[in-house]
């Protein structure tokens, strides 16, 4: 199974897991959609994890423009649903947070030092991967 892990923003954290490898990379916003929608058109993947962005009296207090994560999550699931076949998925960001520690990232050998988004990406991959069963996957996958 091929996931694209997402987590959204004007910095933009990917993770992609594809035959038992693990490629993370950080990108701006328009060049990680990009990115992503040539995988997803290419259907080179199965399913797109994504970091849920929820708009609460803090966001919109602190976000006066432009809004990323909201555009690139429409961007993202329009192509899943265009593509036909490639499921979306929205995780919660404290649920992310909460399972995929640092430490976690660090014993698997998946952190990636001075790349914040990167590492976000690869907490919801990693959560997926345990929610679907696939912690035996988790522990074989290296970067």
């Amino acid at each position: 199974m091929n996931i694209l892990a997402v987590d959204p923003g004007k910095m933009t954290g990917l993770a992609l897991t594809s035959e038992m490898s693990l490629v993370r990379w950080e990108l701006p916003y328009l060049e990680a959609l990009d990115a992503a929608g040539a995988l997803i058109m290419a259907q080179a993947i199965n399913v797109v994890v994504c970091e849920n962005y929820i708009v609460g009296q803090g966001t919109i207090r602190k976000a006066q423009g432009e809004n990323w994560s909201l555009k690139s999550i429409g961007a993202l699931e329009w192509m899943c649903h265009y593509a036909t076949g490639i499921e979306f998925i929205l995780q919660k960001p404290a649920d992310a947070k909460t399972f995929s520690t640092d430490e976690k990232l660090r014993e698997l050998g998946w952190w990636l030092p001075g790349h914040p988004h990167a590492n976000d990406s690869l907490r919801h991959l990693l959560l997926f991967l345990a929610r679907e069963g696939h912690w035996d996957v988790a522990q074989s996958l290296r970067p």
